[in-house]
């Protein structure tokens, strides 16, 4: 019997590999890096990390979607 994955627990894990992309982008940027970052869009936390990274990157669906189907 195929082991199926809900859509909903694929997404959930998908979101998982863009936090932790994220993480690892900014924990790889130099600290003026990051202090350019946090003058443009104030205290930084997790989701921001996040979002700054989506807009500073080439991540979009459609990369999500390619990294979803390599399994």
């Amino acid at each position: 019997m195929e082991n199926k994955t809900s859509i909903n627990h694929e997404n959930g894990n998908d979101a998982n590999r863009l936090l932790a992309a994220a993480a690892i982008w900014w924990e790889r940027l130099t600290p003026l890096k990051k202090e350019l970052f946090e003058s443009k869009y104030g205290k930084i936390d997790n989701q921001k990390i996040n979002d700054i990274y989506k807009m500073h990157t080439d991540w979009s669906n459609e990369d999500l979607e390619q990294v979803s189907s390599c399994r």
